[in-house]
């Protein structure tokens, strides 16, 4: 299975500002390109993918010859649009932290039909990852069957012990300096990192000595100083399916495990930007509440699995229609369009439809369309 959990909704900028931070991909007749925030085309499109521009460098991919899961062969550019790096990996990340995560499909077979060599995959790869930096060079070998981005020096990683795999935590030379130990593990954040350990949850710090006891059926990362977590109930896998049955009941806790809010009949989510959503038990609709507790978007029909991201939440209203509300709940872009992701960048993406291939655009926090829906 491809384990890289760089995760699309939880994008992370450079420190240091590039000028392709604020550029955006677009497809034209079938090749990708970038326009920049005003809808201007800063790259031509000549590519068969691309993605959004990390630390000055973008994945793009080549060539359509190639039936792999991860699509066809990868390399990076550079803000002139100059292939920098070019290589014959089955998967790649982003860059972050100078460096970008590879990996190659074990299970990847090569057949020929005529002249042409094509590559099947099973239908759940499973993949052995390193890291390259800025050359292409491959500086941790490709020996990990999981991997995450780099984050403050530390990335997850997981290699197999016996018949199972077993997470912890490596620097930027590929060393352990948190053994591999847990079931399954999360990246630091603020500080702490989740883990999955005797079959409950709990958060280590960079010693890997447990500050959170693994006591918790489910529980989010840290953020703006609280988690979200589950307490007694069924647990929640943290890959795979889980049934339950028995929900418990979710709180907030801080750092040292405290509860210090409470949740009635109601789970819960991360804090963004000073919101954390919520859901009652039984009822339709996603709510917010503030740091003490207090109510400030009531459920009200409206739902969509994201947080608020530059002042605005995409929001799937009653009626199967399409929005964004503000910190008040009040519903500031009534949107056409047939899927909408969280804005980034300044920018939010909406797409014609969910289906594969659908044309995709951009619009601004005034719903302006930036670029109309294009493929």
């Amino acid at each position: 299975m491809a384990c890289l959990f760089i995760l699309s909704g939880a994008r992370f900028i450079s420190a240091q500002e590039f000028k392709s931070d604020n550029w955006f991909p677009v497809y034209v007749d079938g090749k990708a390109g970038f326009i920049d925030r005003e809808g201007r085309i800063v790259l031509e499109p000549k590519y068969d993918g691309a993605s959004y521009f990390y630390e000055g460098m973008a994945r793009v991919s080549f060539g359509r010859d190639t039936i792999i899961t991860e699509g066809f062969s990868q390399g990076f550019i550079d803000e002139s649009g100059a292939v920098v790096i070019r290589g014959n990996w089955d998967a790649t990340s982003h860059f972050s932290e100078g460096l970008a995560a590879v990996g190659y499909d074990q299970t990847k077979q090569e057949f020929k039909i005529g002249n042409r060599t094509y590559y099947s995959s099973a239908s759940h790869p499973w993949y052995r990852w390193g890291f390259i930096d800025k050359s292409g060079a491959i500086v941790i070998d490709t020996k990990f069957t999981s991997v995450s981005e780099f984050r403050d020096g530390i990335a997850v990683a997981a290699v197999p012990v016996m018949s199972e795999w077993k997470y912890g935590y490596i620097d930027k030379s590929g060393n352990w300096i948190i053994q591999p130990k847990f079931e399954h593990a999360s990246q630091f954040s603020e500080g702490l990192a989740r883990v999955f350990s005797g079959g409950k949850y709990g958060f280590i710090d960079r010693n890997g000595t447990f500050v959170v006891n693994p006591q918790l059926s489910s529980a989010f990362d840290f953020s703006e100083g609280l988690s979200c977590v589950q307490i007694g109930g069924d647990v929640t896998k943290p890959v795979g399916m889980s049934l339950l049955n028995k929900r418990g009941r979710h709180a907030f806790i801080d750092k040292t495990g405290r509860e210090v809010i409470k949740m009635k009949r109601s789970n819960c989510q991360s804090f963004s930007e000073g919101l954390a959503r919520f859901e009652n038990y039984g009822d339709y609709g996603e709510g917010f509440i503030d740091r003490t507790g207090k109510v400030i978007i009531p459920p009200n029909g409206m739902g969509g699995q994201s947080d608020f991201s530059e002042g605005l939440k995409f929001v799937i209203r009653a009626e199967g229609k399409l929005g964004f509300i503000d910190r008040t709940g009040t519903l500031v872009i009534d949107s056409p369009f047939g899927k909408m992701n969280d804005f980034y960048r300044g920018l939010a993406e909406v797409c014609e439809s969910y289906d594969f291939g659908a044309k995709c655009g951009y619009i601004d926090k005034t719903g302006k369309v930036i670029w109309p829906p294009s493929r």
